[in-house]
């Protein structure tokens, strides 16, 4: 579970660093302040993706968290004008939450705290890829600042 957990979080660094550069450098609109705030969270994420190499139940701990902080604030802000967008948050934060718990159960069954489930290990990257994918096409094709940092 854990290379798959690896494999996904290499996934999501790669996409939304590049996703970061694109925003940053080829603005399509002003950014709103909660649109800095989400970008924070997801670089956020990424790192915690990171640090879970060496140290999983930490870094997965930080990717959940920002996960779970990017869902709450994109809802905060974005829910009043659309429930498309409201809901969007889900679709992007989903593969950080479960890539940083793949990284802890691939700890805690390491240790026989958990038993590691094959079908799940194989499942995840498919799952985060589908994800990420599906993010991504929606947004190209919604205007990715509008989606992404409303």
């Amino acid at each position: 579970m854990r290379s798959s957990a690896r494999v996904s979080g290499v996934i999501l660094t790669v996409v939304w660093l590049a996703f970061t550069l694109f925003v940053v450098f080829v603005p399509e609109d002003p950014m709103a302040l909660h649109g800095w705030f989400l970008l924070a969270l997801t670089l956020v994420g990424c790192a915690g993706l990171l640090i879970a190499w060496r140290q999983p139940r930490i870094g997965g701990g930080i990717a959940v968290a920002a996960g779970l902080g990017y869902m709450l604030l994109n809802w905060i802000a974005n829910a009043r004008l659309s429930a498309f967008l409201g809901t969007f948050g889900l679709l992007i934060a989903g593969p950080f939450v479960l890539t940083g718990l793949a990284f802890i159960l691939s700890s805690r069954a390491q240790t026989g705290a958990v038993h590691e489930s094959r079908l799940w290990a194989g499942l995840l990257p498919v799952l985060v890829v589908a994800l990420v994918v599906t993010m991504l096409v929606l947004s190209l094709g919604l205007g990715a600042g509008r989606v992404m940092i409303g």
